[in-house]
């Protein structure tokens, strides 16, 4: 066990209760008795999945140390193919609208937050297809991935958003480093990431930190995928280097009610459905500039 990670982390009511006191929203709280709910649903349900050693250890790792770098090169090849078209699409758009585009429609679906960031260093999708869609649906399902959700959770999981861009080099003011930081998603989230191509420290790997801000995992190697807990695990990655880029597939995963799980991406800024009890994918009318 991470003793560093352990002690570190907040607890998701008080997290909930917080945001409630000192910013008057209430969404944290909806997401943990959401949470609550989706449990008791899930256990009544008798809907669990058979478990293997093999997903046992990754059910361990993320209940002990809120992480897990997948090494399963089964699981590896099967992410690689699920996420090998919206990489070709990222090539597509790079190469068409320039290596610093990004979508004019921050967030795409009605009732999402909008906190994610991003850099001038950047290139980012704005959606994804029904295709894509299904695809990652696909991959957790024939990995293994959707008994490990449901188990961490407790309860059916589903996406509730999907993010890709690539990482560039430093080359002008408005370009910089992803710093050290949590993210500010609702309780009980987890983010899977999939990185395309042989990752190491001049290519931008991910670092996971402690509350001393020492790094004490990385995600190295060729196509690395890791499953963490980006609300009590800071993180960060330092730009790649010259001539060199990092291509990303993010997923963030919470309880949801029901049995199948649905896909959902909400916008390259989108963070997660602020009332998770209403429909996720429910299209925004008007989009407002920002």
């Amino acid at each position: 066990m991470n003793t560093e990670v352990e002690l570190d982390r907040p607890r998701e009511f008080m997290r909930a209760l917080r945001r409630l006191v000192h910013v008057g929203v209430a969404d944290f709280m909806l997401h943990y008795f959401h949470a609550l709910v989706a449990r008791v649903v899930y256990a009544a349900s008798r809907s669990r999945k058979p478990i293997d050693e093999r997903l046992s250890k990754i059910i361990e790792d993320l209940k002990s140390n809120q992480f897990h770098i997948v090494t399963d090169p089964e699981i590896k090849r099967l992410a690689h193919e699920a996420f090998g078209p919206i990489m070709e699409r990222l090539d597509k758009v790079s190469q068409e609208s320039g290596p610093e585009s990004r979508p004019i429609e921050y967030v795409t679906k009605a009732g999402y937050s909008g906190i994610q960031a991003f850099l001038g260093n950047q290139t980012h999708l704005g959606d994804f297809t029904t295709e894509e869609h299904g695809n990652i649906r696909d991959f957790c399902d024939n990995s293994g991935l959707s008994a490990v959700f449901s188990a961490f959770f407790r309860a059916h999981y589903g996406v509730c958003n999907v993010r890709s861009w690539r990482y560039l080099a430093i080359s002008s003011g408005d370009h910089g480093n992803i710093r050290p930081h949590f993210d500010g998603l609702a309780p009980h989230t987890l983010k899977m990431m999939h990185f395309r191509g042989p990752i190491d420290e001049d290519t931008g790997c991910l670092m996971l930190l402690d509350k001393h801000d020492r790094v004490f995992a990385k995600t190295l190697g060729e196509s690395p995928l890791i499953i963490f807990n980006a609300n009590w695990i800071k993180h960060q990655a330092t730009a790649p280097k010259t001539n060199t880029a990092r291509d990303t597939v993010e997923i963030t995963l919470m309880p949801q009610l029901k049995r199948t799980p649905a896909v959902v991406a909400g916008g390259f800024q989108a963070g997660n459905p602020v009332n998770p009890f209403r429909k996720w994918d429910r299209p925004i009318r008007s989009i407002v500039g920002i």
